[in-house]
């Protein structure tokens, strides 16, 4: 396992790459400073995310840099503030919009988000989740104890496993979840070896704030409906893993099970879904597979993924209403892939009705509408025909009642069956 591991690292770190980036963090720093002090502006610069703890993979081209701003100033003035900045820089920037509005810009190869901030002691002071970042900073920083090449496999092992990132289409674990794991844990190996014990429910408290108390008990309802409860080292209230699946979680469970028991490079590769390997995955489960190429409207991955996973999961919900059963299913930013069976629907469905009872009016209107009708338990039921008996006509038909529910800005350009 050293072996391998020792290998992956060499791939995953460069110190060309920790140069390059490093150098465009300090110049851009330099000039962030440069127009603080022209403005007199009561503002620092704070470097975040994994390039600040040390934990960044080569393949990372993203800058996080925090704009520190004291509390003299009014919650709403700090994007304007920001922008007045990033203006006196030069620096071409475009303003995105959230809770409070961050701004990006695309210096050479590399992207730098310039999130505005609250200088903050304890998370208590927080006015946004975004004034919180820099205490994450710091409490990894000050717990990692040379652990950083730990977590740069852990991130690799899940982007290779596809549960990485806390992204509401990804559902899987975050930098900071993954940093919090390998130092509780005490290193990669360590984490995996724990984590293919993981039962249904896990709860980790780094901090040890509810000392043997029950943390469900202690805890807001919604943030603990993940299978694993982290419990954030500098906000105690806060679920840092909330935003799992039980399926990311499984995942994560199986991966390191399969890892543990044959160590291999393979668990790090990150390798694009094929159509050849789903077409094979079917064959074996004696099914069939059909693939929807999409086009969904956005300019960030979030709110792309957002609404192809929507989609997705109304999809399938309703191929299953309809009689399909879904063994498994893959989607991508531009794809949607159904195993399924029954290769087509039958002729005909049983379409259940109200109660057997001659005395409900509901039961008459049921008689009158439907000729061929049985009674099976307390229901009346009725044999119906199947208007659509293959997939892609009923995908078509479900798709224009998802269009018509929640107008998404969302397009199937495509549906192909691949087997």
């Amino acid at each position: 396992m050293n072996k391998v591991l020792e290998k992956v690292i060499k791939k995953i770190s460069t110190k060309k790459h920790d140069k390059e980036i490093s150098k465009a963090y300090s110049d851009t720093k330099t000039k962030l400073e440069t127009a603080i002090l022209s403005l007199k502006i009561n503002c620092s610069v704070f470097l975040g995310g994994s390039l600040a703890k040390g934990t960044m993979l080569s393949n990372n081209k993203e800058i996080d840099i925090f704009l520190r701003f004291t509390q003299d100033y009014k919650n709403k003035e700090l994007s304007e503030l920001a922008e007045k900045i990033l203006k006196r820089t030069k620096i071409k920037f475009k303003r995105v919009h959230g809770s409070r509005d961050y701004f990006q810009s695309h210096e050479d190869e590399f992207m730098i988000e310039f999130i505005p901030i609250y200088e903050i002691k304890n998370s208590s002071e927080a006015k946004n989740i975004t004034d919180i970042s820099p205490l994450h900073v710091l409490w990894v920083d000050k717990k990692i104890n040379s652990l950083e090449d730990d977590v740069k496999l852990a991130k690799q092992f899940c982007k290779s496993a596809k549960v990485y990132g806390a992204e509401s289409h990804i559902q899987g674990l975050s930098g900071y979840v993954l940093e919090i794991l390998v130092i509780y844990y005490g290193g990669f190996e360590k984490l995996l070896k724990a984590a293919s014990k993981w039962k249904d429910k896990v709860i980790i408290d780094p901090e040890n704030y509810f000392k043997g108390k029950n943390v469900e008990d202690e805890m807001n309802k919604a943030k603990r409906q993940s299978p694993l409860i982290i419990v954030d080292p500098v906000q105690k209230e806060r679920n840092v893993a909330a935003a799992l699946s039980k399926k990311s979680f499984e995942k994560f469970i199986l991966y390191s099970k399969e890892f543990l028991a044959n160590p291999s490079e393979d668990f790090f590769e990150i390798k694009e879904i094929q159509d050849k390997e789903l077409i094979e995955e079917a064959k074996a489960l004696d099914s069939y597979l059909v693939n929807i190429k999409v086009k969904a409207a956005g300019d960030k991955s979030d709110v792309i993924g957002g609404k192809v996973r929507k989609l997705k999961q109304f999809l399938e919900k309703n191929l299953k209403k309809k009689g399909f059963n879904i063994v498994e299913d893959y989607w991508t930013l531009n794809d949607i892939w159904f195993i399924f069976n029954p290769e087509k629907l039958p002729l005909t469905y049983e379409h259940k009705g109200p109660f057997s009872s001659k005395k409900d009016a509901h039961y008459k209107k049921f008689i009158e509408k439907h000729k061929d009708t049985f009674v099976k338990g307390k229901y009346i039921y009725a044999k119906v025909k199947n208007k659509d008996r293959d997939i892609e006509s009923c995908i078509k038909n479900i798709f224009n009642t998802f269009i018509k529910n929640y107008k998404k800005d969302i397009k199937i350009t495509k549906i192909s069956r691949l087997l």
